[in-house]
């Protein structure tokens, strides 16, 4: 299977756009952009996140005993313990907020206003950088599929193999892959 490496950025309000290595738009989440291709927000978050939710759910939900029926309150409290810790292991290596960040900065800069090094600024200025230093911009692989090529629909001589395709979700939009 083809894959094509392109770049995922998102503006920071929900928005996510697909770019190709010379920076053309390929595909976007916005309805009020026209471009051949759509993207999945659920798939963006996706990649943005690092985990697919409904995935995470899914594999709890197989994992839960066979013998408890569908509904019912075990199902509910392992789910959130399951989840929770999940939650925990995912974020395990965040070991600092915006606030302690924010709070870090301000710190730095006012010892160097003690010093006489750091012109002062207000906490609108730290908040900015501090969401300038969150990744915006994924490398990812559109997903492709090729046509199945078997001895009886083989091209003649003389004739072009078909092309390699996009693979496309139940919606019309581009299966993305973080590499």
């Amino acid at each position: 299977m083809e894959k094509i490496t392109v770049k995922l950025i998102t503006d920071g309000n929900g928005n996510y756009s697909l770019f190709d290595l010379n920076n053309e738009l390929l595909a976007t989440t916005m309805d009020s952009l026209v471009v051949h291709n759509k993207l999945s927000i659920k798939n963006c978050q996706a990649i943005e996140r690092g985990y697919d939710l409904d995935e995470l759910a899914d594999e709890v939900f197989e994992k839960r005993p066979k013998e408890i029926p569908y509904v019912d309150e075990y199902d509910f409290k392992q789910g959130v313990m399951v989840g929770f810790q999940k939650a925990v292991k995912l974020i395990g290596d965040k070991k600092f907020n915006e606030k302690d960040m924010a709070n870090a900065v301000l710190y730095g800069m006012q010892k160097g206003l003690d010093f006489g090094k750091v012109p002062e600024t207000d906490n609108d200025w730290v908040r900015n950088y501090i969401k300038s230093l969150q990744q915006t911009e994924w490398e990812v692989e559109i997903e492709m599929i090729g046509p199945l090529v078997y001895p009886a629909n083989l091209p003649k001589e003389g004739e072009q193999r078909p092309a390699f395709r996009n693979k496309l979700d139940e919606n019309g939009c581009l299966i993305l892959k973080r590499i």
